[in-house]
């Protein structure tokens, strides 16, 4: 590339990050240049905006239009694009969104941009082939210690400390009024993608431990400790139950019986 094009187009991308009038645009009067600038500056705003908004519509509805653009724009400010793929742009607005509760209505829409994240996230993961139960029956008694569980690539497990998956729910039926404040509580969501729809659930933190093992790459013993502090007398039957859900859900990936996880 030609070294002063590469610089002009260095400056002018900067001077639209800055809204800053780049002096090579300063022709034929500065007004008419910077009333010309601002096409670009508002364009490349306007256009993350609704990137945003296509990410997180379940909290622009929550905010509302004017609050979610001043938090749009906030962010936008602080943490101009850096991605070549714009799907990818918000995904720090939960830090940002609670370093900065005066753009927030309420703390709760912090977990919020977690979830509605995690949920984008599950849905363009990579697809993989499911493990299914028929793979592990043919699985040697002796063998289950040492099998070791891969969850699918669209496998989230978000920490919320409020129960926004009733906000989320709420979001979704229109007419029902006012929805309610949602309620303080730490707990974990499982969110994971079947076919071309997102699902969640919350977790009780007996299984919420067992698939932080199967994301570190315990094997079966080892998930089968971990249930000791849930169960003690019925370690492995818990283990087991929620293997069998795991498997309803389409939550293991792998087309054999001894698989291995990618590290999350």
């Amino acid at each position: 590339m030609n070294a002063s094009l590469a610089r002009w187009q260095r400056q002018f991308m900067q001077g639209i990050l800055t809204r800053g009038l780049p002096g090579m645009v300063r022709s034929g009067g500065a007004a008419s240049a910077q009333r010309r600038f601002d096409i670009y500056v508002n364009a490349y705003r306007t256009r993350l905006i609704d990137a945003l908004r296509a990410n997180y519509p379940v909290l622009h509805r929550a905010l509302g239009d004017d609050a979610f653009e001043s938090l749009a724009q906030a962010y936008i400010a602080a943490h101009p694009s850096s991605c070549t793929n714009i799907r990818w742009f918000g995904d720090q607005l939960d830090t940002f969104a609670g370093k900065h509760s005066d753009l927030v209505s309420h703390p709760a829409l912090v977990d919020l941009i977690r979830l509605e994240w995690a949920l984008r996230g599950a849905f363009d993961a990579p697809d993989r082939a499911l493990l299914d139960a028929a793979a592990l029956a043919g699985v040697a008694p002796t063998a289950w210690p040492d099998l070791i569980l891969e969850l699918h690539p669209c496998v989230r497990l978000v920490a919320l400390d409020w129960q926004v998956e009733t906000l989320w729910h709420a979001a979704q039926t229109e007419g029902q009024g006012e929805p309610e404040a949602p309620l303080p509580g730490f707990h974990h969501t499982l969110v994971w993608r079947r076919g071309l729809n997102s699902y969640f659930r919350s977790l009780e933190a007996s299984e919420a431990a067992l698939i932080k093992g199967l994301a570190a790459a315990e094997n079966f013993a080892q998930i089968c400790e971990r249930a000791v502090s849930y169960a003690a007398d019925s370690a492995t039957e818990l283990a087991v139950s929620f293997l069998q859900r795991w498997l309803e859900d389409g939550l293991l990936a792998g087309s054999g019986p001894v698989t291995r996880i990618n590290e999350q």
